[in-house]
């Protein structure tokens, strides 16, 4: 078998044509969105993370956008917030301490291979 010599014109193709790949799967919505936002709570006293807080996110310029909530795929204790940049208002809840709301701005960066993240840590104390 012969074996052809890489014209120095290839590779750069090769990336234009991997990036308008992404680019097309991520319009069509296949790819999710671009920018992540990474909430965990921890008890103010214990400095222990809380399991399962309910999260949840409005975009102040859009209040009824909705982003997609999920918890992390690797951590149960860590929640996603995946949406488009702007300023959202993160509340975080959960029974037997105080609701804790956090404004986050989150840059218009990221892309479908490494989307942009943020994270964000309350601390939430428990009721009496």
């Amino acid at each position: 078998m012969r074996y052809r010599r890489l014209a120095p014109w290839m590779p750069s193709l090769l990336v234009l044509l991997l990036a308008s790949e992404c680019h097309f799967i991520a319009a069509w919505g296949a790819c999710g969105a671009f920018l992540v936002i990474r909430v965990s709570a921890t008890d103010s006293q214990l400095y222990s993370r809380i399991a399962n807080p309910l999260v949840s996110a409005t975009r102040l310029d859009q209040p009824s956008y909705a982003a997609t909530i999920s918890r992390a795929p690797s951590d149960s204790m860590v929640t996603e917030i995946r949406g488009d940049g702007g300023t959202y208002d993160i509340t975080v809840a959960k029974a037997g301490y105080t609701t804790v709301t956090r404004r986050v701005d989150v840059p218009f960066r990221g892309t479908c291979v490494a989307p942009g993240a943020v994270d964000l840590d309350v601390a939430m104390t428990p009721l009496e």
